[in-house]
């Protein structure tokens, strides 16, 4: 039986299980979000092969969003089972600590987005205070036009929302609930069907499927749990969840092509966005799948493990300083990127430059919002984070 390194973060109330791949995984997500945003969306005529595959490599980034949720889930979750199916404190203290968490950073980069908009928007200042307001009350993502002050926000919004399923349902269902996994993925699941049965656009393009997404989360939490504490892999668990994970990867490549038919024959506006939306979820939800799948296979590993080699290089490589360090500013990254993104566009006329040209001003675009971030990050993120870190030998 292997032993399972983890860290165990004190904070002043309580101790929990941290899996420090996990950061790893959040720092690639982050990036890959930047790097869709900058470079996904390069025209793809002219240049040479080489330039105009990376607009393709960089095409997914809702797909990396679709990530951060279930990372999330599976994150918020693994205490909870720790703590046998209880919230440490209450509601409220976990409310309390999820604002601190996400909101402090927040604030301070709608601020600077905001100053950043008005700066280079000719439109007058007041048409901005509605879509301000909105973002200040992270409600941009259910009312129309609203993306213009940060084109990462509006998932901030819905997964702020989200939070709260956690406390008022998630959990009481877990706690009563025989067969509570199942419970939990239906429930999450029909919760992200809602806007589907209202007809409402704009609920659609919140995304709040996204709640399924954290239920898959959330029950891959469990089971990771019950690995890590039995010190073991299930029999044949490797064999089933790479069955699963092929099935998801093939109906995932199956809704892009409804995507694309849905964007190109429907449109995706308030009329026709039936189809889109509806492949989207799916495409999501698969994606979601495949990703539990990849972090059980990962934890499985280490569990299995006998010594730091048969760990693996996917999680040697996760767990390595630079990317356990872009995990830690992750989020800094996800909210501030699209601030160097707004003045790199006002600075540089794009359009008059070759490809291969554009290709180089994005890659330095990329470059700039990690170390922007890394700086937002010391000032307004890492204060908040009163975390005090140790590792132990968890068997």
């Amino acid at each position: 039986m292997g032993q399972l390194t983890m860290e165990i973060v004190a904070t002043k109330s309580c101790s929990r299980l941290f899996i420090p791949f996990l950061d790893g995984l959040r720092g690639l997500a982050a990036l890959y979000v930047c790097c869709h945003h900058y470079i996904g969306f390069l025209p793809l005529r002219g240049g040479s092969s080489i330039v105009r595959i990376f607009p393709i490599l960089f095409h997914f980034g809702h797909s990396a969003v679709s990530l951060f949720i279930v990372l999330s889930g599976f994150s918020l979750m693994l205490p909870v089972v720790q703590n046998q199916g209880r919230l440490r404190g209450g509601w409220q203290s976990f409310i309390k600590r999820r604002a601190r968490r996400i909101l402090i950073p927040f604030y301070p980069a709608l601020f600077i987005s905001s100053l950043v908009v008005l700066a280079s928007n000719p439109a007058p200042p007041h048409d901005l205070i509605y879509p301000i307001l909105a973002n200040c009350l992270l409600l941009q993502n259910v009312l129309p036009n609203l993306h213009s002050i940060n084109v990462a926000f509006w998932s901030v919004a819905t997964e702020w929302q989200i939070y709260f399923l956690l406390p008022f349902v998630f959990v009481p269902l877990w706690m009563c609930s025989a067969n509570r996994r199942a419970v939990i993925l239906i429930v999450g699941f029909l919760i992200g069907v809602v806007c589907f049965v209202v007809n409402s656009y704009y609920l659609a393009v919140a995304c709040f499927w996204y709640a399924g997404l954290f239920a898959q989360g959330m029950v891959a939490a469990d089971i990771a749990y019950q690995m890590i504490v039995n010190g073991r892999v299930p029999l044949r668990f490797s064999s089933k969840l790479s069955g699963l994970a092929v099935a998801a990867i093939t109906l995932y490549i199956a809704t892009w092509k409804l995507v694309d038919a849905g964007n190109s024959n429907a449109g995706v506006g308030p009329q026709h966005w039936h189809q889109f939306y509806l492949s989207v979820a799916l495409r999501d939800t698969f994606l979601g799948t495949l990703s539990c799948c990849t972090i059980l296979y990962l934890i499985a590993r280490v569990v299995s493990a006998r010594t730091p080699k048969d760990k693996g290089l996917a999680v040697g490589i996760l767990e390595s300083r630079p990317l356990k360090t872009l995990g830690s500013f992750s989020y800094s990254l996800y909210l501030t990127h699209g601030i160097v993104l707004m003045c790199l566009d006002h600075a540089i006329d794009m359009h008059s430059l070759p490809p291969a040209a554009q290709l180089v001003v994005e890659i330095f675009g990329v470059i700039a919002s990690v170390c922007f971030a890394y700086g937002f990050y010391l000032v307004f993120e890492r204060p908040v984070v009163t975390q005090r870190v140790t590792t132990r030998q968890f068997a």
